[in-house]
Parts: C-alpha cells; structure tokens; sequence
C-alpha cells in the first residue's frame, strides 16, 4: 500500500512540473485524470485495508478462543503437562503441574525445577531433559518420588527463536503400578497363604534344576481332616489349617533359596537346594511335631509327608517329586484314617464338655435303643450300629451356634430352620471317619416321620431305615420326659401317652408299640443300663 501511494504523489508532482502545463485544458483534464485514479486506487486501498483488518480481527479473536481451549484442556488434564525452553525454564504449565508443587502458574513460569523441587527429582529430571535436547529424540521413563510412580515422556519441541526446548506430559501411575504389581504376586502366589503357587514352581522348575543346586531335597505335604475341618467348622477354619501349615513351614524352614509352595488344594511342596536327604528327614519330622502342637478347634494338627532327593545330574528331578509323592501317599494312609478317627472322638468329646445336657440326652437315647434293638431280636452287629447311631444321632448340633443350643425358650421360625440342618451337618461328619461311615445314614435320616411331614428328604414308612426309626421313638420320648426349647418335662405315663398319639404318624406304629410294651413289662429309663 505505501508503494501505491508514493506512485501516485509522484505522478501528481511530474503532471505539476509536466511541459505541457501551458496548454491549460489539456493540463486539467490529465490532473483531474490523475486525481480520480488516485481516489479510486485510495479507495481500492482503503477497501483492502478494511478487510484485511477484520481478517486480522477475526484470527485474532480464533487465537483467543483456540487459545482458551487449550488452556482449558491442559488444565482439566490431570496429567502433569510443561514447556521449557532451551534453558530448562518452563514457559508453560497446566494447572494440574502447578497444584502438584504447591505454587501458582505464575510463580513457576521463567524459573527450573531447581527454585522449587526437591533437588534429587530436579536433577533426575534435569538429565532427562538435557538428553532430549541433545539426542532430539522422545525419551520415555518412570520416575518414583515421594511413594509415588510416574510415567514421563519428554520430546524437543523447536520454539520460536529456531531454538529446541523440551516438552513433556507425566502421569501418576502408582495405582496403575501397585495394581499390576499386585497382578504379578498374584500370578505366582497363593492369595491365602502367600506361598508360591503351581505356577510360580513350573515357571521356576529349569532354574531349580542345576547342577548348583545338587543335592537338592523335595518334600511334598499333604494336611489331614482339612474336609471334615470345612464341614464342621467351616471354610474359614479350614483356611486358618492351611495358613497356620504355612506358617509353619516358613518357620522350619528357613533357608533363603528354598522354595516353598501351595501344590493344590491341600497339598504344600517344598525345593531345599544344598540339602541332602538326612537333613530333609530332619525338617520333615521337624513339621509334623510343630505343626501337632497346634489347635484348629480343639483338633490337633496333622500332616503327611514325603521326601526324596536328587543327587546326581542324571537323576530326573520329575522322578524325585513323584518319589516323594508316594511317599506322603504311603504316610497318609494311615495319618489320614487315624486323624479321622480321633477327630470324631475329640469333637464329640469337645461338644459335649460344653453342653452336658446333649451328652446326658445322647446316652439315654443310646440305652434306650439297645432295649428296643434287643426286643426286636436285632442281631449283635445291627445292636452294636444302633447303640453308636443311637449316642451320636445329634452329631451335627456341632456346627450350630451356642446359643441357638444353650436356649430354654421356643425357638422362632428361623432357629428352628437352623436347628433342621443338623441331620445333613451329622451325616457329612459321620462320613468323614470310617470308624462312624456305617451310621451316617441313620443320622441323616432320624428326623424323617413315618407320615412323610418330616425332614430333610420328607421320607414316608419303610423308606425311612429302620434303625432311623427307633432312634426316632428314643428320641421323642426323651425329649418329651426331659423337656427341650421351652417345652415342659412330662412325667412317663404322659409321655407315653403322648409317644402313642404319634403312632402312625411321626412314629413307625410297631416300633412305637415295642417300646410301649417294654414300659409296660415294669422297666423305666432309669433302670436301664449298657
């Protein structure tokens, strides 16, 4: 525009000074030529300068906006975003880096991480960046600072002045790191014990196998009555057998290269590098003792144990694990039957300590089916059934809580739905031992009357075993003469009464009518003896 306007001042200044000046009308009507092309260039000019502002008005105004976009969007990131010129001063930074160390933005813009950050992090930093700007190439890393993990990615970025400086964007990636972290333990350790797991052994097996490691000793353990554990006390007892296992096994063995490991559900395996067969046995016997020591509900510990030992490197270590593993089968043949036995016996004892008056109702119940069995002419193995279904027919009161059996009052709608799980509880725990697998049976099914109303099959008549149904008329009449749940004793002429009003229908009829014989015969609970 300013070249225009010089042309036209120096056509209007030759067209002044111009010769032809004398001729008077053509110098007029070439100034008035002149005049009006440079009106109309002026105008053309102004035009162009018009909207050549308003363009310049309008980009101006889109820079602000795009400008307040961008700060809106570095500032809602939670990322850590910054520009640092060639210095390592920043030039920009979101709002999300300027809470992260405490200042305004403008207090951070023109200075280094030097004036305000902990001078390890601003010189972990510092050699980052200086290595962005020479190498200018992108450098990605993870930073830790005060607890806490970051992912940074720092780039050159060319400024203005033609100059590089460095731009980065940094997330806080602890809980991503602490969750993939955990995701790793996982992955290679038992959740409720925190030993190793299966895979962690199989992942770590061609490692194990070396000649370094030689001799190296297997041991393989098996816990006994973890099932009858489950069934009686619960999952969460179960769980504490295998935690207090390993807890054990940490404590005898205490080598910092043996591996130990959760096998399978109940099973543990131990690696011992270094460690010869004698010395395996040792910790072996070690285990058993300690572990013997402890009490899961009144139960004495107990685990079965096998140990082999690889020697040379000929020697196939899959062979040695399997050697062991017969061998904890050959221990837990006998570890396991004996532990069921003594369990049962333990556990009725325990229960029975802590509610004298089940105990006392278990052997008058007991008595009572011997005299019923023997007028039955039962034969001495069927008397011999009845007399122990008969003394544990209440087995599965076990796993109920105290006071539902402590109480003397009525039970309500849900304790009495609580107490009918007893017969299935007393059936899985009979079932658990060999000593008791003959009465489980009867135990399961002592609830169920002759007229189907009862429980838990809702068997009728003869489908109901027939020890199941003596049981059935001890028990009903000792709780009738002895009293239960708020009901008052009765004494034995309105018990009997009351026994034979259910002949037919909760009772077997002929059973019912033995048992009133006996009575008749002169003989009384009392009287009766094993």
């Amino acid at each position: 525009m300013r070249k225009a306007i010089i042309t036209i001042m120096i056509l209007v200044v030759l067209l002044f000074f111009s010769p032809d000046r004398a001729n008077t009308g053509q110098y007029y009507h070439g100034l008035i030529l002149v005049l009006s092309a440079a009106v109309l260039l002026l105008f053309v000019l102004s035009l162009i300068l018009f909207l050549s502002y308003r363009r310049l008005k309008a980009n101006y105004q889109e820079n602000i906006i795009l400008n307040e976009i961008w700060e809106t969007y570095i500032n809602a990131n939670q990322s850590y975003i910054y520009l640092k010129d060639e210095n390592l001063r920043y030039l920009l930074v979101n709002k999300a880096l300027a809470d992260f160390y405490n200042k305004e933005v403008r207090e951070i813009i023109g200075r280094d991480d030097f004036a305000f950050a902990d001078p390890g992090f601003a010189a972990l930093s510092t050699r980052t960046e200086l290595k962005v700007l020479a190498t200018k190439t992108v450098v990605e890393e993870e930073l830790v600072w005060r607890n806490r993990v970051f992912a940074a990615t720092r780039f050159p970025v060319k400024l203005v002045s033609g100059r590089y400086g460095v731009g980065a964007y940094v997330r806080d990636i602890t809980e991503e790191y602490n969750n993939k972290k955990e995701l790793i333990y996982l992955s290679f350790h038992d959740p409720l014990t925190g030993l190793y797991n299966r895979r962690y052994v199989e992942n770590e097996y061609t490692k194990l196998d070396v000649e370094a490691n030689l001799p190296l000793t297997v041991i393989i353990g098996d816990v006994n009555g973890l099932k009858i554990t489950n069934d009686i006390f619960g999952h969460q007892a179960g769980d504490l057998l295998l935690k207090k296992v390993a807890e054990i096994l940490r404590m005898v063995c205490q080598k910092g290269d043996a591996v130990i490991a959760r096998w399978g559900g109940d099973e543990f395996i131990l690696f011992l590098p270094r460690t010869t067969g004698e010395e395996g046995e040792k910790l072996r016997m070690a285990v058993k003792e300690q572990f013997a020591q402890e009490r899961i509900n009144g139960l004495p510990g107990s685990i079965s144990l096998g140990v082999d030992t690889k020697t040379v490197t000929t020697e196939d270590l899959a062979q040695t694990i399997r050697n062991a593993e017969e061998r904890m089968y050959l221990e837990k043949a006998i570890d396991s039957e004996r532990f069921n036995n003594d369990a049962i016996q333990r556990i009725v004892k325990s229960f029975h300590e802590r509610f004298p008056r089940e105990e006392e109702h278990a052997q008058r119940v007991s008595k009572l089916c011997v005299e019923l069995g023997k007028a039955m002419k039962l034969s001495p193995s069927n008397l011999n059934r009845l007399k122990q279904a008969g003394y544990l027919h209440d087995l599965g009161k076990i796993v109920l809580e105290e006071a539902l059996l402590a109480t003397e009052e009525p039970l309500t709608e849900e304790k009495w739905r609580k107490l009918k799980e007893h017969p299935v509880a007393g059936y899985r725990i009979a079932n658990a031992s060999p000593q008791t697998m003959e009465v489980a049976r009867y135990l399961l099914s002592h609830h169920e009357n002759w007229d189907g109303s009862g429980y838990p099959k809702g068997l009728r008549g003869r489908e109901i075993p027939r020890t199941a149904r003596i049981i059935a008329v001890a028990n009903y009449y000792d709780k009738l003469r002895y009293g239960a749940f708020g009901r008052e004793p009765l004494s034995p002429d309105a018990a009997l009464a009351a026994l034979k009003e259910e002949a037919g229908k909760k009772l077997d009829p002929e059973i019912v009518q033995v048992f009133l014989e006996i009575m008749a015969s002169g003989a009384r609970l009392e009287s009766i003896n094993l």
